[in-house]
């Protein structure tokens, strides 16, 4: 049972760490990248970018201005936890707080960073190609948001106001997130009469999502192949054997016939899939077999788990 609970706190722990090491990640792009250029891209961060452009600044210092972001992203995001105590309940409230809280502070800390850096470097930043800003962006912020998405966290945010559209109105997740960070994105070009960015900014949102999905995931590549042969002992062997992975036979009625079969079915990698395949015709000719993609597969042979 002890072994048990410590085991427990482990993993707990373990998925704090990597949350916020996910949102540190979220949070660089931001300050390095998008708010010194102007980007809009959706979110609550961009709304700190919009008003930086309509609020006057004039009393401001340089370096005080490159904070607005992160001070609005901190405000709004405390305006949202409050909403998500009162519409969301209490199960996930202690996470969104957390992520709510740890991303404005890390675009605030790289922010103090990258206004450490200096004239030159801002200008090199600025100067940068946009397809890069757009590229670097993308991949690191995917990582970031897959590594808290994994670890059941949340970067707080847009995600509350999705959530109270979800539980009270049934609207899908992405219908909802289309909504929001289109008005965003519309309101950044109506200030900042950037179309450029704007485009930019709607692939940043695509290819931020995949890499996302990759991490989450585990990248789409793995397969499930279910096989159906008169030489399935010889088969099962092959994949026990040759490449180490677990097997499960199902049970099935082959109703042309109307006789019993057996179907194996195992995972496998997309690279150990082409071999794998040629493998079973070299065994049975005849075999018949179909292959899915496995969108997740977590467990014995993939992830830490032991193999049964």
């Amino acid at each position: 049972m002890l072994k048990k609970l410590n085991h427990e706190k482990r993993r707990i722990l373990k998925e704090w760490v990597m949350i916020v090491i996910g949102a540190a990640l979220v949070a660089f792009p931001f300050s390095f990248l998008l708010y010194p250029n102007d980007w809009v891209i959706g979110g609550v961060g961009s709304i700190g970018v919009i008003l930086r452009a309509i609020l006057p600044t004039d009393s401001l210092t340089p370096e005080q201005i490159t904070l607005i972001p992160s001070l609005v992203t901190f405000l709004i995001n405390v305006i949202l936890v409050i909403l998500a105590i009162i519409f969301l309940g209490k199960k996930m409230i202690l996470r969104i707080i957390v992520g709510s809280l740890i991303f404005p502070g890390f675009t605030a800390l790289f922010t103090l960073l990258y206004n450490a850096l200096g004239a030159g470097f801002h200008q090199k930043v600025i100067e940068l190609d946009p397809i890069l800003v757009m590229l670097y962006s993308s991949i690191i912020m995917g990582i970031g948001l897959g590594t808290v998405v994994k670890n059941n966290g949340t970067t707080g945010g847009t995600e509350i106001p999705q959530s109270i559209f979800f539980k009270y109105f049934h609207m899908p997740y992405s219908v909802s997130l289309i909504i929001i960070d289109g008005t965003i994105l519309l309101f950044g070009y109506i200030v900042l009469q950037d179309l450029s960015m704007t485009l930019y900014a709607v692939i940043v949102v695509i290819l931020s999502g995949l890499c996302m999905d990759i991490i989450v995931f585990g990248g789409f590549n793995k397969r499930a192949m279910y096989i159906i042969s008169n030489k399935t002992e010889e088969i099962i062997e092959l994949i026990q054997k040759e490449y180490n992975r677990g097997v499960t036979s199902l049970k099935a009625i082959g109703e042309y016939a109307k006789t019993d079969r057996k179907v194996i079915m195992a995972v496998v990698s997309s690279k150990e899939y082409n071999k794998l395949r040629t493998d079973i015709v070299k065994i049975d000719d005849k075999a018949f077999f179909y292959v899915v993609r496995a969108s997740e597969v977590s467990g014995a042979g993939f992830t830490d788990g032991p193999r049964h």
